[in-house]
């Protein structure tokens, strides 16, 4: 395609890949020359953008036609003009959502480099976009593909205790420790000014104390800012030859409570313990990691990340990107990994499939380059002509039905799944990196029996529909997993609108906070039981009406005044967890 010709992006509608061009008027005539296979696309007014929408259970043509002028609609994808508060709305039902722009205006000038292999990195194009280095050349691969005692021990210290761990520091279920504070991340909305803010500092402060050089990439969009996290490693061979590992830190829907932790708390791990552990080693190229805001929203962090990363001529060989990376219900361990059509993506994707057969993790990867997924942050990587991929989770027959909703916890993760996939992810990119030697030694450890763990006692409390208008019934369900040793205390008590209200078997409310039970025995387990399951009538006011259920030491009343800060971790707390509901 002519240089004139300015690619914005590609995606695809069944079989078919289609391409948003922009030319000049000189250049109408050439591209109507295509014919039938061509269609003209009036500029967005003011206050307006395209979008890219997608949804799993199919486009519903009624709700874009309400939300949207839509220009091309298949049964999964759609392009459409329309403003960033209509676009959210198509989010918020579930949607996938990316605005469609201009990519980097930047042309780099050919740099001859010496590849691992001792010849030039050769460049690969996309049409209409900045020429970029890849990685290797397809088939005449640079990197070890056999097993290597090192690139082992780092995979090694991936552990299910950590991952675990992580996911519930993101999703609230722990309290962490912020700006020397604590503090439970109950949301990671980029619409939600504190948490988002308290998010990335969390992000950045972890960077920090793994000993790595961090920074805040900020960005304005449609009058509100927010910002990326990023760190970086540098390489002690080849610094200016960069690998990324990165993820969405911020999630869905845009309430005061919204876990995320499947999406993507889940990718944000991946990253962080990423951190943690290839930080310990040196390696001949340089690593970034990048948290990643305003996916949500479009993409809009990645899209500003990316534009200076191609402002500044940075020399990236490759991105991994990991979004939805714990949601595994049927246990068949299946890994999509999306490569799109640069080749030098495709070697990416290929070397995260062989770590995986060749470090014997219990995945079952699948590689897709003809109609790749381009809903993710790999999606602006590779709109500026950069090598990235996406791992995901299974797309299709076993996708989440939490996605994008207030149910979407960490007791609904595979740890299991998640911990292998995140050892695939730590160890690609170490993989990629080049590791040299090890920073900080392994302590020699003497082996012994591994004890075998038990679980914690756990709550799982959970709200059907999670979002109504007033007068409908919603069902609250509440399932017991574990053992309790003691007696104890059990609570379900209501924050709503016009105060606290405990909240009885019949469904029926009253003010104050009383025990539905008191002084119940031990549980013996470890075992899992429905304790019960009721109806209750919401009242009329508009507003999110969190109900909370609680397992508490024989004789402690939670206070009213700290419902809110209530956490697993308050210390006579023995089970907890909450269930909010928006009434519209």
């Amino acid at each position: 395609m002519p240089s004139d010709i300015t690619v914005w992006t590609r995606f695809w509608i069944g079989e078919r890949e289609v391409a948003v061009v922009s030319a000049a008027p000189a250049r109408e005539g050439t591209i109507s020359s295509l014919g039938k296979r061509c269609g003209k696309i009036e500029t967005p007014g003011p206050g307006e953008k395209l979008f890219l929408v997608s949804s799993r259970r199919g486009i519903d043509p009624s709700l874009l036609d309400r939300c949207s002028t839509v220009l091309l609609c298949g049964d999964r994808v759609a392009l459409i003009r329309t403003d960033q508060a209509s676009a959210d709305l198509l989010a918020g039902e579930g949607m996938e959502i990316k605005a469609v722009r201009p990519p980097p205006k930047v042309a780099i000038s050919p740099v001859r480099r010496s590849s691992s292999a001792g010849g030039p990195v050769r460049r690969s194009s996309s049409a209409g976009r900045p020429l970029r280095p890849s990685p290797f050349q397809p088939g005449k691969e640079s990197f070890n593909l056999s097993r290597d005692a090192l690139i082992q021990e780092i995979i090694d210290r991936v552990t299910p205790p950590d991952v675990y761990d992580m996911i519930g520091n993101l999703s609230g279920e722990n309290s962490v420790t912020i700006g020397g504070a604590p503090y439970t991340i109950q949301t990671r909305n980029s619409y939600r000014t504190i948490p988002i803010e308290k998010a990335t500092q969390y992000g950045y402060e972890y960077f920090q104390g793994q000993g790595l050089s961090a920074t805040y990439n900020d960005y304005t969009e449609d009058g509100y800012s927010c910002r990326n996290v990023v760190a970086a490693q540098a390489g002690t061979v080849n610094p200016g030859n960069i690998y990324i590992i990165c993820a969405h830190l911020d999630d869905m829907p845009n309430a005061a409570i919204a876990p995320g932790a499947d999406d993507n708390a889940s990718g944000s791990t991946a990253v962080l313990l990423a951190a943690s552990i290839l930080s310990r080693y040196a390696f001949e190229n340089t690593i970034r990691y990048v948290l990643f805001t305003g996916e949500e929203q479009g993409l809009v962090g990645s899209y500003y990340y990316v534009q200076g990363c191609a402002g500044s001529e940075d020399n990236i060989l490759g991105a991994l990107n990991f979004d939805m990376i714990s949601y595994d219900a049927d246990g068949d361990g299946r890994v999509e990994v999306y490569c799109g059509a640069m080749p030098s993506s495709g070697v990416l994707g290929d070397l995260l499939l062989n770590t995986i057969s060749t470090y014997s993790l219990t995945l079952w990867p699948l590689k897709f380059t003809t109609g790749s997924e381009g809903w993710s942050d790999h999606s602006s990587f590779w709109d500026a002509g950069y090598p990235a991929i996406l791992g995901i989770e299974d797309n299709g027959d076993d996708f989440n039905p939490y996605y994008h909703s207030l149910n979407d916890k960490r007791v609904h993760c595979n740890i299991a799944y998640a911990t292998n996939y995140v050892k695939a992810a730590v160890g690609t990119t170490a993989r990629l990196a080049v590791p040299i030697s090890s920073i900080t030694p392994k302590p020699t450890l003497t082996p012994g029996p591994t004890p075998t763990p038990t679980p914690p006692p756990s709550l799982v409390f959970e709200a059907r529909p999670e979002s109504l208008t007033p007068g409908e019934r919603f069902t609250l369900g509440l399932t017991f997993q574990g053992s309790i040793l003691r007696p104890f205390d059990f609570y379900v008590v209501a924050d709503t609108p016009y105060g606290v209200y405990t909240v009885f078997l019949n469904g029926g409310l009253a003010q104050g906070v009383t025990p539905l039970y008191r002084g119940t025995p031990a549980l013996q387990g470890p075992k899992s039981a429905t304790i019960f399951n009721y109806v209750a009538i919401p009242a009329l006011r508009s507003g999110i009406y969190t109900f909370y259920a609680a397992a508490v030491e024989a004789g402690k009343v939670p206070p009213v005044s700290t419902l809110a800060e209530l956490s697993p971790s308050t210390p006579y707390i023995i089970a907890f967890d909450r269930a909010p509901i928006s009434l519209h």
